[in-house]
């Protein structure tokens, strides 16, 4: 039996026996809340409970670990990397995922005999890191994950010949209506601190008499807290033009909480007219918060916003996440063993033929 054919037996066995490695790579988001590390390590912890050997990849030792996330994350294992030994840890029985604003990492990885597949969560940052003129394909890329039927639908549009696949993400149930009224406050979440400034400054000027709202910026803090926040407010206001896909909303919904947003420039599927009030005129969501506020102080919101909120938040469920996760990869898992039973098999076949050409000379 030849080394080769050695390693891909053995590579076989341990896809079947789950004791190879799937990586997930993350970024460092230093301490602060992100929605896109929060399901990375939502994937990570749903595969070590079926099993599976998933690990988060760093980039450096100094890593901060998301202790924002809350209980249950502490046992995932992390380990870093750098440079030009990103490709070295990886075996050809591994899996890789990388988010999509790291396909510049994939000239690094070159080399790498694993199947790597591409995490879009932010498709504004497909490009954020590539060269022009690179796709995908050229790194060995066959498959991709994404969040919404929006991105899929874009991704496949720039990458015809990548299958791919979509996992809803969770929101959590620890985000909950709350059984104590609602207090007169406005939660805001913006992609820039700057836009959060300008729409209060604005909102007190053409409002006045609104002054005594007070407005909660969601921005750094622990999701625990931002789920407590929620339940208290009366109002969100949501602000992301290019979102992938939006947690804040839906975690606003399953709070109890109506959402005045600005329509992102990919509008995310869960979207609709019924469960908020949305507008693409970012110059008119100051008078729409402010209408809408009113309206809750007169206790006059329609009721069928709540039903429609419910409706949409009750999809995104853990259980769903679960179920999605543990589809996409066992059936990344049953491909995987299937290449490279077909490859093992080739390797014999071939060292029976070279073996049999030895003997007859």
């Amino acid at each position: 039996m030849s080394e080769i054919t050695q390693k891909v037996k053995n590579a076989i066995k341990t896809l079947e026996t789950k004791t190879n490695k799937i990586y997930f790579f993350c970024m460092d988001s230093k301490g602060s809340a992100m929605a896109a590390v929060s399901t990375i390590y939502e994937h990570v912890k749903i595969l070590r409970e079926l099993g599976y050997n998933a690990i988060i990849l760093t980039e450096k030792n100094d890593y901060v670990k998301p202790d924002w996330l809350g209980d249950g994350y502490g046992e995932i294992p992390h380990e870093a990397v750098s440079g030009e030994s990103q490709g070295a840890l990886i075996g050809p029985q591994d899996f890789l995922i990388l988010p999509e604003i790291y396909g510049g990492v994939l000239d690094q990885l070159k080399d790498a005999n694993c199947e790597k597949i591409m995490f879009v969560q932010a498709y504004d940052y497909i490009f954020e890191l590539m060269k022009p003129g690179v796709t995908w394909g050229q790194f060995s890329v066959r498959r991709c994950l994404t969040t919404t039927k929006s991105q899929e639908s874009y991704v496949s549009s720039l990458f015809p010949n990548i299958k791919t696949s979509i996992v809803s993400p969770t929101i959590p149930d620890y985000f909950v209506k709350n059984k104590e009224p609602k207090k007169p406050f406005i939660a805001i979440h913006c992609r820039e601190s700057r836009e959060t400034a300008n729409f209060i400054k604005s909102f007190y000027i053409k409002h006045p008499f609104l002054k005594w709202i007070t407005f909660r910026d969601m921005r750094g803090l622990t999701r625990p807290e931002f789920a407590e926040a929620l339940r208290e407010c009366a109002l969100s206001v949501w602000i992301d033009p290019i979102a992938g896909f939006g947690t804040f909303p839906i975690e606003s919904m399953k709070s109890g909480t109506p959402v005045v947003g600005l329509v992102p420039d990919l509008t995310p599927n869960w979207l609709t007219e019924k469960n908020g009030i949305w507008t693409n005129n970012k110059l008119t969501l100051v008078d729409t918060a402010a209408s809408v506020m009113k309206n809750w102080l007169e206790d006059s919101i329609p009721e069928e916003l709540y039903e429609e909120m419910e409706k949409t938040s009750s999809e995104f469920s853990e259980s769903k996440e679960a179920e999605e996760v543990a589809s996409f990869y066992n059936e990344l898992f049953e491909e995987r063993v299937e290449e490279l039973v077909l490859a093992l098999n080739n390797q014999e076949n071939n060292e029976r033929e070279k073996s049999l050409e030895t003997s007859k000379n």
